[in-house]
């Protein structure tokens, strides 16, 4: 799904007759993905953050198949997509180079996709994406290699070439260490202590350099197991150079549920093998190195302590990494095809102010209380979506629980879960816009922006005529800690009086509401003063009373 900008954002570019393709950065939705180390961060983040950019500066971008705007008359003059390869994506931007176009990258998460959810689709997709890009490589075709390309962009080509042929790097990696344990050929002529060292040094630096390079985005272990985990695909896509069969279009599956087990682990059994042979490697290599030193007897080539800890050092790395990438996938276990967004969204439960933690169009989850669900055992819930402009659209429907687990720390709070019939389809796109665009803006920092740093205070105050504390403030917002029970019913959007110690007095808008541990809510709001400049001088001289304080523990004479 698009951002309701994106247009605005891309737009522009083709101002330049030249330019037939705008690509932006790939955003997925589904943060509980088999691509996704952690939410907000992918396997494609290094793509689209770090290698894109880098290809903008070389003339090299290419179409990632969506998140794009192409020119139809450029299109057109190719005489449309693509289609010799199944990655027709990359295909069409090939043949708009040649013609002289231009692509640009937009380095902007405009879009939100959908990434594979097992390791079963992210197999097939990445077997596709292998083999379109090596049959552009076919000596039939050699598109990435065209002399109408520039030399700097026929070498960024050629990346794409080396990672997918990644899997034979692998193999005489693995090839090289069977060779030194067990017959005893060495890849290079000294390995004495000094050898350790300069390797040592020379693979410390590499580390730290790939990880400068990488900017965030991954590590070089999650590289590794990026790899292991479509290592079968790429390896057996590698057919396609030197066969002119026709290769079908896999569609990657998606929405679908992850259960992790054998199922996926079998995914990985080239990786497996691998790592196999490597562990085997470890153990004979030490096996014979104490067999000789300690009884004499030789059932391999002797080894120098050096080449010993070397192999083990590789051996055990590539067995730790294969490992723990097959033990994640046997025990991933996701049963909804939905992701749900964190989101902290003021709700009503059979009438009772609650809190709505997740959601997705078919279902959420909810923080509210044993009483409100005593109410009536048809549960109603009224949820405050917010819209593009951040006015609240309420959304309400029938909750049917499917789980419920207490909370810590509390008497009766309760988070349940379950799916909702919406009251109607208009209730459901509210929710849907709120899920899809809305929450994005608020990630993108495009709604509701703090226009000033609050400064963190606790002093008393009055909210619509219930005491509560004030926890920060600035010379245009606040945010307070009342009682759940004096907040009542109060819903986000209204405008209510406030004062703040005594001093400071406003019209507050409410713009959200999050329940705390103890049965508390805290309430944000942008606030109107009667007289912001007084509050200034009070932020102020608060900010300088704790720096004297501060002084004065230090024993400085401020």
């Amino acid at each position: 799904m698009a951002a309701p900008d994106f247009l605005e954002a891309t737009s522009g570019y083709f101002v330049n007759p030249k330019v037939a393709l705008v690509q932006t950065a790939h955003s997925f939705r589904n943060h509980n993905s088999i691509m996704h180390q952690e939410q907000g961060r992918n396997e494609q983040s290094l793509f689209f953050d770090v290698l894109l950019p880098g290809r903008n500066r070389l003339k090299s971008v290419f179409w990632c198949g969506s998140a794009a705007i192409l020119r139809r008359s450029a299109l057109m003059e190719i005489g449309g997509l693509a289609t010799v390869t199944v990655t027709e994506d990359y295909e069409t931007s090939l043949h708009l180079r040649l013609k002289g176009y231009l692509g640009i990258y937009h380095n902007e998460h405009l879009i939100q996709g959908l990434a594979p959810d097992n390791l079963t689709s992210y197999v097939i997709q990445r077997y596709r994406w292998a083999q379109g890009n090596l049959q552009l490589f076919r000596p039939s075709m050699r598109l990435p290699w065209r002399k109408e390309l520039g030399i700097l962009e026929r070498i960024s080509n050629t990346g794409g070439l080396l990672y997918y042929l990644s899997p034979f790097q692998k193999l005489i990696y693995s090839g090289n260490l069977v060779a030194v344990v067990f017959f005893g050929v060495l890849p290079v002529g000294y390995v004495g202590g000094w050898f350790i060292v300069f390797w040592g040094i020379a693979s410390f630096t590499n580390i730290l350099a790939v990880t400068a390079l990488e900017r965030g985005t991954t590590s070089p272990v999650e590289g590794v197991r990026n790899l292991f985990l479509a290592f079968e695909a790429y390896f057996r896509a590698t057919s396609v150079l030197w066969t002119k069969a026709k290769v079908p279009f896999l569609v990657t599956p998606k929405n679908e549920v992850d259960l992790g087990g054998w199922a996926s682990v079998r995914q990985m059994r080239f990786a497996l093998l691998i790592g196999g042979v490597s562990l085997l490697s470890v153990i004979n290599i030490w096996i014979s190195y104490f067999s000789f030193h300690y009884f004499n007897w030789r059932y391999l080539s002797p080894h120098s302590i050096s080449t010993v800890l070397i192999i083990s050092f590789f051996g055990l790395m590539e067995v730790t990494i294969i490992s723990r990438a097959a033990w994640s996938m046997y025990h991933r276990s996701q049963e909804r095809t939905l992701w749900r967004f964190p989101v902290r969204l003021e709700t009503y439960v059979n009438g009772v102010l609650s809190q709505c933690v997740d959601l997705h169009q078919n279902g959420a989850g909810i923080i509210t209380t044993e009483k409100a669900l005593a109410v009536n055992p048809n549960i109603y819930v009224k949820i405050a979506c917010r819209d593009l402009s951040g006015n609240v659209v309420w959304v309400g429907g029938q909750l049917r629980v499917r789980s419920k687990k207490p909370i810590e720390g509390t008497q009766e709070s309760v988070r349940v879960g379950g799916r909702i019939t919406w009251d109607s389809d208009e209730a459901k796109t509210a929710v849907i816009m709120q899920c899809y665009v809305v929450e994005q803006y608020v990630a993108r920092q495009h709604f509701w922006l703090r226009h000033e740093k609050r400064r963190v205070v606790l002093l008393p105050a009055h909210i619509d005529g219930i005491d509560a504390e004030c926890v920060d403030v600035s010379t245009s917002g606040a945010s307070f800690v009342a009682s759940a029970a004096d907040w009542g019913k109060r819903q986000i959007g209204i405008r209510i009086p406030i004062s703040v110690d005594d001093r400071f007095i406003g019209t507050a808008e409410i713009r959200n509401v999050t329940a705390t541990s103890g049965e508390m809510m805290r309430i944000g709001a942008a606030v109107m003063w009667q007289n912001p400049y007084m509050l200034k001088i009070f932020s102020d001289s608060e900010k300088r009373d704790l720096k004297t304080r501060k002084a004065i523990a230090g024993g400085i004479n401020p």
